[in-house]
């Protein structure tokens, strides 16, 4: 992508990066984002435009044009140096599938054309050893019926609002510009800023933004790391959090001292050996108001209906059927099979602690921008996401009672997130600050618990108004395969609006049996799987 336009305004800098980045170091934002044409344009989605847009974007988010910097094995900074530029990746293909053929398949992953994402679910570097900090593919439907835009951000640069913020501002720049060039078209003179050597292929020069939000970008951690500051109670880390980050071993001390390019060399094996693939389930409002009142109907719930929230309940459910299916599975397994399970069980007892064999964990990921105070500096593009484990013993929560396992868990995760305030935050950075290995012993504790489920809530992201000037998205989605056991939060654009789309990525074989659960069916259904 040629951004030569924007190289002389690109000041040198160094973004630090902090222990928090650290945790989520190996993994993407893989999404992709489903246009339709609804209107039967000629110029839907113009790639000279969407390119230009995207290179005048960069101009305010100048950390995606830095290279990562590693100290003593683990990631230190971004660098920007205009002599030295991450180019971006933008790349375009044509494809024969109609946008129709993915809508009657309800965007079903096996329909979709070939190489739609450019990246996969793990951060993976070039032959060269870099790591590119943007990349877009647009995938042109036939007929013109369409566009699939594909974009990636490695997760330790920004979170999913921080992404989407990027979006947002990038298709607010697109629109700005297309509207300029219309207008210069219809007076049949250019903008006094437009680039007159606009060539025949569409790529157009880049024209003033004037209508646009203006937003001044925050990069730097330790602004936001000095804005949680709070003095009225002490700040302590949630017990789970603290149980895990502060548990060494010999697996996380030999993982932390690789550089970061041979871990993610490492997550990229073991993402091939065990995968997951993706599906989808649908839960419906009326579902999930029949999911709260088993919830406040149980003698033992001391929580008012406002303190439990549709994401306890979804989770929750999710959850339940999960360890049930993995029970199922491991009954149905030979021998030798669980001869492996169970030497593998030994091996994490000596060498990695082995604290998680005889516990379920739910990994929460939460997302703590509104703990922040108030940033005079403007957005802070970063990393506020925490994780909030809730441990079960394995046992009780594979219960054969699944509407008893799915309360107490319901219960469990409401409460422990009514407990996430400021203090918490500040106290769960803290800790991190203080283990600089925190990211390798989450790494090791995820992969030796024998039951692990990772669930986010992308529901607030605001998917659905990333528009370029040709409306919204009709569709949003994760890739497949994804990593394993690893489920979000949607929220759809309408008509599936009255409820929450779940992205579930299982590995091979649950899916069908996490769908069959007599307790799971009764309030979801799947789709495009």
């Amino acid at each position: 992508m040629d951004i030569s336009s924007i190289i002389d305004g690109i000041q040198p800098a160094s973004f630090k990066l902090s222990e928090q980045d650290a945790l989520f170091s190996l993994f993407n934002h893989p999404l992709v984002h489903f246009y339709q044409n609804t209107r039967k344009t000629k110029d839907f989605m113009p790639t000279g435009i969407l390119r230009q847009s995207l290179v005048t974007t960069l101009r305010e988010f100048p950390i995606l044009l830095g290279h990562v910097q590693e100290a003593d094995g683990r990631l230190d900074s971004v660098v920007v140096n205009k002599d030295s530029i991450n180019v971006p990746e933008f790349t375009e293909s044509q494809s024969s599938t109609r946008y129709s053929d993915l809508l009657s398949a309800q965007f079903n992953w096996r329909v979709w054309p070939d190489r739609v994402a450019s990246t996969g679910a793990m951060v993976t570097p070039s032959n060269g050893g870099k790591v590119k900090l943007l990349s877009v593919h647009l995938t042109r439907l036939a007929d013109n019926s369409g566009v699939i835009l594909f974009c990636n951000i490695p997760h330790f640069i920004v979170d999913g609002f921080g992404y989407y913020e990027f979006l947002n501002k990038w298709a607010c720049v697109c629109k700005e510009q297309r509207s300029n060039h219309t207008d210069s078209e219809a007076d049949n003179q250019y903008n006094d800023n437009t680039n007159a050597n606009d060539d025949d292929n569409g790529n157009y020069g880049a024209l003033k933004v004037t209508g646009s939000k203006q937003t001044r970008y925050v990069f730097d951690r330790e602004t936001v790391y000095e804005s949680l500051q709070f003095t009225h109670r002490q700040c302590l880390p949630m017990p789970a959090a603290k149980a895990i980050i502060e548990t060494d071993s010999i697996v996380s001390r030999l993982l932390a001292s690789l550089s970061f390019g041979n871990r993610l060399r490492i997550a990229s094996i073991g993402m091939h050996l065990n995968h997951g693939l993706a599906n989808w389930f649908w839960i419906s409002t009326e579902s999930i108001d029949l999911l709260l009142k088993l919830v406040t109907d149980d003698d033992a719930c001391h929580l008012s209906r406002d303190e439990i929230s549709t994401y306890a309940l979804v989770a929750a459910l999710v959850d339940t059927a999960f360890v049930r299916a993995q029970k199922l599975m491991a009954s149905r397994s030979g021998p030798i099979v669980r001869a492996a399970s169970f030497a593998g069980r030994i091996a994490s007892k000596l060498l990695c602690g082995g604290r998680a064999n005889d516990e379920h964990v739910l990994i929460n990921m939460v997302h703590t921008r509104r703990y922040l105070q108030p940033l005079d500096a403007g957005y802070y593009f970063g990393n506020p996401v925490i994780i909030h484990p809730v441990l079960m013993p394995l046992k009780r929560a594979a219960d054969k009672d699944a509407r008893g396992s799915f309360v107490r868990l319901a219960r469990a995760i409401s409460k422990e997130m009514c407990g996430i305030d400021g203090p918490a935050v500040r106290g769960f950075v803290d800790m991190v600050c203080a283990n600089p290995s925190a990211h390798a012993r989450l790494a090791v504790f995820a992969s030796a618990a024998p039951s692990t489920l990772t669930v986010v809530d992308e529901r607030s992201y605001g998917m659905d108004r990333v528009d370029f000037g040709d409306g919204g998205p009709a569709w949003v989605s994760g890739i497949s395969p994804h990593m394993p056991n690893m489920v979000a939060l949607f929220q759809q654009p309408a008509p599936m609006h009255a409820g929450v789309a779940i992205y579930a990525s299982f590995e091979p074989g649950l899916a069908r049996l996490i769908a069959s659960d007599p307790f799971f069916s009764v309030f979801s259904k799947s789709f495009a799987t």
